[in-house]
C-alpha cells in the first residue's frame, strides 16, 4: 500500500485536504457491524476474565476470613467507578465502551453481593444497587448499563419483598410500574428509558414467580395491584381519548376499555400489569413494548386458564362466553364503520 503522503505527491494533491476528506468518509461509512460486534464480545469477555481473575484471587488468598466481602466490596466499587469514569469521559471506540459497560455491570453486581453479605440483608444490597444505579443515570448516559444495573436493582427488591415476606408485596410492587409508567409519559430532564423499562417489567414478572392459593389469597396482595394498574390503564386511554376528535372512534374505545377492566378483574395482577404495557405502547407508539406486553398477556391467559379450580365443562363455557362478548365488541365497532362508510 503506498502512503498517503506519496501518494499526494505522486498526483498533486493537497494532503491536508485528502486526509480531511478521508476522515469524512470514515465517520459517514462507520464501523461495520460485524466488526462492532466482535469488538463489543471482546471487550466484555475481557473484563469478565478480569473481574473473575481477581475473585478467584482474592477467594483464595482470603479464603475463610472475615474480610472476605470486605474486600469483594471494595473490589466492587473499583471496578465500578473505573468503568464509570470510562464512560464519563469522551467517547471512544466500541471496545472501549463495551469494556467499561462491562466492568461497571459486574463492579456493581459485586458490591450488591459484598453489602448483602457483610449485612446479611438484601434489603441493603438492593439499596446499594439503587444508589450505583442513580449514578450511572447521572454520569454514564447510555442504555446498556442503565439497564443493567438498574434491573439488578429492581430485581433485588423484588427479591426483598419475597425473602422477607412484606405483606401485600404484589401491592407494592405496583407502585415500580407506577414510576415507570410517570417516567416514560413525563420523561425527566436525564435519560431515564432503560429505568423506566426496568420499573416497568417488574410487576408483571414478580406475578409470574407468585402462585395463589386462591383467587381471594390475601397473603400476597392482588386487588391493590389491580387497582393501580387500572387506573394506570384510566390515565392511558383518557390520553388516547384526547387524540381522538372523531366520535365513533372514542366510541370503540370506550368499547375496548370497558372489556379490558373487566378482564383485569378477573385475570392475575400480572395481567392487569400486562394490559398497561400493551396500552402504553400505543401511547408511545413503541413497537418493544407492544410485543413485550403481548408475550406478557400471552402468558396470564394460560396462567388463568389452567389455574382455575373447576372443571372443564365449566372452563370451556366461560371461554366461550368470553368469546361471545369479544365477537359482540368487534360486531359493534364493525358495525359502525360499516355505516360510517354507507355499506
Amino acid at each position: 500500500m503506498i502512503d498517503l503522503r506519496d501518494f499526494c505527491a505522486e498526483f498533486g494533491i493537497d494532503e491536508s485536504a485528502a486526509a480531511e476528506a478521508l476522515e469524512r468518509h470514515r465517520d459517514a461509512v462507520g464501523t461495520p457491524w460485524y466488526v462492532r460486534a466482535f469488538l463489543t464480545l471482546g471487550a466484555w469477555i475481557t473484563a469478565i476474565a478480569i473481574v473473575l481473575f481477581f475473585g478467584v484471587f482474592i477467594g483464595l488468598v482470603f479464603d475463610g476470613s472475615e474480610a472476605l466481602d470486605g474486600i469483594l466490596t471494595a473490589l466492587g466499587i473499583g471496578c465500578f467507578a473505573l468503568g464509570l469514569s470510562m464512560l464519563a469521559k469522551a467517547p471512544g471506540g466500541e471496545f472501549r465502551k463495551s469494556f467499561a459497560t462491562a466492568l461497571a455491570a459486574a463492579g456493581a453486581a459485586m458490591t450488591a453481593a459484598g453489602i448483602g453479605i457483610m449485612t446479611e440483608e438484601v434489603w441493603a444490597a438492593a439499596i446499594a444497587c439503587l444508589v450505583l444505579a442513580g449514578l450511572v443515570v447521572a454520569w454514564a448516559p447510555g442504555v446498556i448499563l442503565q439497564l443493567l444495573v438498574s434491573g439488578l436493582a429492581v430485581t433485588l427488591i423484588a427479591i426483598a419483598l419475597v425473602v422477607e415476606e412484606v405483606p401485600y408485596y404484589l401491592d407494592v410492587a405496583a407502585v415500580m410500574m407506577l414510576a415507570g409508567v410517570l417516567l416514560w409519559c413525563r420523561p425527566p430532564r436525564l435519560d431515564m428509558r432503560a429505568t423506566a423499562f426496568a420499573l416497568l417489567m417488574a410487576p408483571p414478572v414478580l406475578s409470574i414467580f407468585t402462585r395463589f392459593e386462591s383467587w381471594t389469597d390475601l397473603a400476597v396482595g392482588g386487588w391493590g395491584a389491580r387497582a393501580v394498574h387500572i387506573g394506570l390503564f384510566a390515565w392511558l386511554v383518557s390520553i388516547l381519548w384526547q387524540r381522538m376528535p372523531e366520535r365513533p372512534a372514542r366510541l370503540e374505545l370506550a368499547i375496548f376499555a370497558a372489556a379490558a377492566v373487566a378482564a383485569c378483574l378477573l385475570l392475575p395482577p400480572g395481567g392487569s400489569g400486562a394490559l398497561v404495557i400493551l396500552t402504553l405502547a400505543f401511547v408511545l407508539g413503541s413497537r418493544p413494548l407492544a410485543l413485550m406486553g403481548a408475550l406478557l398477556q400471552s402468558y396470564f391467559f394460560w396462567q388463568f386458564y389452567y389455574d382455575l379450580d373447576i372443571s372443564l365443562l365449566n372452563k370451556s363455557m366461560l371461554l366461550t362466553a368470553v368469546g361471545a362478548v369479544i365477537l359482540l365488541c368487534w360486531w359493534l365497532v364493525a358495525g359502525r364503520k360499516s355505516m360510517r362508510s354507507g355499506t
